[in-house]
């Protein structure tokens, strides 16, 4: 397992707290917490099951925002850096071009499983955040006023191009809005037990290339065309 970095403070009782996955946990409960998971092999038990999304979409945002807000508004907060090496990576990078990936909804995505072949294509709706990872909040074409679908994306070993705060490196480079296809997703269980997609490998995710070509059904994609209808249906419906 990566060693995850995270948010690190001294608790009242002078006892280390980390903060990962947005929650927090002294270091000793944080080391019960990891050797549980393995005892009880959860992401074995669980791995090829369907997402079973049972987190609601309002609290999800909303949970976002709180954590996003919480660190913007932390003066003693400090980031350490993830350090991933190849021999713990969850998946080698995808050598696949959008064109040759077929098109995954969030809500078909399966535990702890590296959708191969698949590509999944979102949109970011609030802020995101740096901790340990980059904390991305997506919705997919299915996203609706009463849909429940929205989803983390942690993207780790991302480096910034340009100078700035990481608050504003953050905002300029995943912006509201931005769509992103996300190669061969691995999505997995969260150490604090939620689900997340998570990209270790900067180059399986395009950020900010695909948009809508209004004369054709077609998304134009790093200059290359990519025919297919689905990207088309969830492009269209962000206009």
């Amino acid at each position: 397992m990566n060693r995850a970095s995270a948010k690190k403070k001294k608790s009242g009782g002078g006892g280390e707290k980390l903060n990962v996955d947005g929650q927090e946990h002294s270091l000793g409960a944080l080391m019960k917490l990891m050797k549980f998971r393995d005892e009880i092999g959860v992401e074995k038990a669980f791995k090829g099951m369907k997402n079973p999304m049972l987190t609601n979409r309002r609290d999800t945002i909303a949970f976002h925002k709180k954590e996003h807000a919480r660190l913007v508004g932390d003066k003693e907060f400090k980031l350490y850096t993830t350090t991933t090496n190849k021999d713990s990576l969850a998946k080698e990078p995808s050598t696949k071009s959008l064109s040759e990936l077929k098109p995954i909804e969030i809500t078909d995505l399966l535990i702890e499983t590296i959708h191969k072949g698949s590509v999944l294509i979102v949109r970011s709706i609030v802020e995101s955040f740096k901790m340990n990872a980059i904390q991305i909040l997506v919705e997919d074409q299915k996203a609706g006023p009463n849909s429940d679908v929205a989803l983390t994306v942690s993207l780790y070993n991302f480096v910034f191009s340009g100078k700035g705060t990481m608050s504003d490196l953050v905002d300029k480079t995943f912006p509201v809005g931005v769509i992103m296809a996300i190669k061969e997703p691995y999505f997995k269980i969260t150490l604090s037990g939620g689900y997340a997609v998570r990209v270790e490998n900067p180059q399986d995710i395009e950020v900010g290339k695909i948009r809508c070509d209004p004369s054709c059904p077609r998304i134009l994609t790093g200059g290359v065309y990519v025919e297919i209808a689905f990207i088309q249906a969830v492009t269209m419906s962000w206009r």
